[in-house]
């Protein structure tokens, strides 16, 4: 079995439920990076590496699990396989497909033409395979409500795919 468009094996030790389903009815997309408290002050983690290097932590991780990986030159590797739910999104695994985007997250790091590009072959083959619509893509943040405190404020957890991430022409792009 093979997924997107041919382009990576369906195989992996990633982290799942162990519960295969029948329906997917939204994807949810990610970035790598994403904000925390050090010193009463907001940072960024770093997104550094490729597709490669991010799905093999998500393989290693104990409990994390992700569909897709795309990396800014628009490399994809798969994870957990699509008919199996992965622990990507707290609360919303059950019916979603997760894809992450190599990016920090924080509005500043661009999503180059690549990765855009091939993010938009994966949804519109995702679209097409499991019989969704264009508004059942959605971002983490959309999902995720956690917060954390930071510096006397209160810093919303998940901010991902984050303010840089252009939805307008990423769901344009799909019709």
């Amino acid at each position: 079995m093979f997924c997107l468009l041919c382009l990576v094996p369906l195989v992996s030790n990633a982290k799942t439920s162990g519960k295969t389903r029948a329906e997917v009815k939204r994807v949810i997309i990610h970035s790598i990076g994403g904000p925390y408290c050090k010193n009463g002050s907001v940072f960024y983690s770093s997104s550094a590496g490729n597709a490669k290097r991010w799905i093999e932590f998500f393989n290693r991780h104990r409990v994390l699990g992700i569909h897709y990986v795309i990396d800014k030159a628009g490399r994809v590797e798969a994870g957990v396989p699509e008919n199996q739910i992965a622990n990507h999104a707290k609360g919303h695994n059950a019916d979603s497909i997760g894809i992450e985007l190599v990016n920090r997250g924080d509005g500043k790091d661009p999503y180059p033409d690549k990765q855009l590009g091939m993010l938009v072959a994966a949804l519109r083959s995702i679209i097409r395979r499991w019989g969704i619509d264009k508004s059942a893509i959605v971002a983490h943040s959309a999902v995720d409500k956690r917060t954390f405190h930071c510096g006397g404020r209160e810093i919303k957890t998940k901010h991902d795919p984050g303010p840089a991430f252009p939805w307008d022409r990423v769901l344009n792009a799909i019709r």
